[in-house]
C-alpha cells in the first residue's frame, strides 16, 4: 500500500507499507509451496498460512480480511 506523508519536514513524500507477504517455502518438481506472512503493528511478519500452493495463496489473500489493508 502506498502512503504520503503529512509530517512539515516530509510533506508529500510517498512510502510503501508492506502488509502481506509470500514466502518461498519449498519447491519439489511440480510441486511449488508459500508461505503466506502478515505484518503486524510491531512490524514483525507473523506466518499465518503454511506451505500452500500459489494458487490457494492468491485466493487466501483475496478472501481473508487479515491480509487485506485497513484503510
Amino acid at each position: 500500500m502506498r502512503y504520503r506523508s503529512g509530517f512539515p519536514e516530509n510533506l508529500g513524500q510517498e512510502f510503501d507499507a508492506p502488509f502481506t507477504r509470500l514466502d518461498h517455502a519449498y519447491a519439489r518438481p511440480a510441486d511449488i509451496r508459500f508461505d503466506i506472512m502478515w505484518r503486524r503493528h510491531t512490524g514483525q511478519w507473523w506466518r499465518l498460512y503454511s506451505a500452500v500452493t500459489l494458487e490457494k495463496a492468491l485466493r487466501l489473500i483475496e478472501t481473508d480480511l487479515n491480509l487485506q489493508p485497513s484503510v
